[in-house]
């Protein structure tokens, strides 16, 4: 089995991102020399860009706001991007990143190759409902369509990111609302959440306390909103940060760093994800 450690943060875009590139190289060090590491990132300012390209923590980079420049026009959520790195164990497809997705730079898809495997990824960094209305609604159909047309091929994919405005899960891991209760335009139900998803893809975290029976119990057990929070942690808690796969990965493990992620100077836990699949 072939391991890819896949590390999904919401870097939240303000403050020095030292401490937050520090808690990254601790997340891949622990990995080992000879695991495969992809890193997701969002709300990726240019300066974050730069300083990542200098951290010597990846192999590669690669930033969507290379696809769109912003001008001087555009709101401070328009000047945010995603990135993905990774390590020397795999490569980024050159030039995979195109325009078939509304707001590109906000929803990023890329593929990596890691030995002869081929692994189709789409990094997401979900419109605000405040200001963007119905392209929230045109870009989450859009997404979900992009990687339900891969799945359906059986190919490889990886999905993750920060989808906002979902309200907090049951205590059924099965269940999720997806409609915000405020009224806000938002993703229609089922889009990415439920038992049958729009893009046909398993959430990893539900994945794992499935095949981990101990690990949710002592999840009911500790928290009072479900088993899947809690990754956002400001004006209330929320299960906000996500990691999807297609049925040829196995959840070895997945781990939700709130407490080291706080003191590194963000808001959204980071989403750390052992996968495994057979090599080809």
């Amino acid at each position: 089995m072939r391991t890819i450690r896949t590390i999904t943060w919401n870097l939240s875009h303000t403050g020095d991102i030292g401490p937050k590139i520090a808690l990254l190289r601790e997340a891949i060090r622990e990995a080992g020399d000879d695991t495969g590491v992809i890193v997701c990132l969002q709300e990726v300012t240019s300066d974050y860009y730069h300083e990542l390209l200098g951290c010597g923590l990846f192999s590669e980079v690669v930033c969507s706001l290379n696809v769109r420049q912003s001008d001087r026009f555009d709101r401070e959520a328009r000047m945010l991007g995603c990135a993905f790195g990774c390590n020397d164990k795999i490569n980024l497809g050159a030039g995979s990143i195109s325009g078939r997705l509304p707001e590109m730079d906000q929803a990023q898809p890329q593929y990596a190759v890691s030995g002869h495997s081929i692994m189709h990824m789409v990094n997401i960094h979900s419109l605000s409902s405040i200001g963007f209305d119905k392209m929230k609604s045109i870009q989450s159909a859009s997404v979900a369509r992009y990687m339900y047309n891969l799945a359906k091929h059986n190919e490889s994919v990886i999905f993750c990111g920060k989808i906002n405005n979902a309200v907090l899960d049951e205590n059924d891991p099965h269940h999720k609302e997806s409609l915000s209760p405020h009224g806000d335009y938002q993703e229609p139900q089922g889009t990415f959440f439920g038992v049958n998803p729009r893009h046909h893809l398993q959430e990893a975290l539900k994945t794992w306390l499935r095949s981990n029976p101990v690990c949710m119990a002592s999840r009911l057990q500790t928290t009072t909103d479900g088993p899947l929070a809690v990754t956002l942690i400001k004006g209330g808690d929320h299960h906000y940060d996500f990691l999807f796969i297609s049925p040829q990965w196995v959840v070895k493990h997945i781990d939700q760093r709130h407490d080291e992620s706080l003191r590194a100077g963000s808001h959204h836990a980071m989403v750390v994800c052992d996968l495994a699949r057979e090599a080809a």
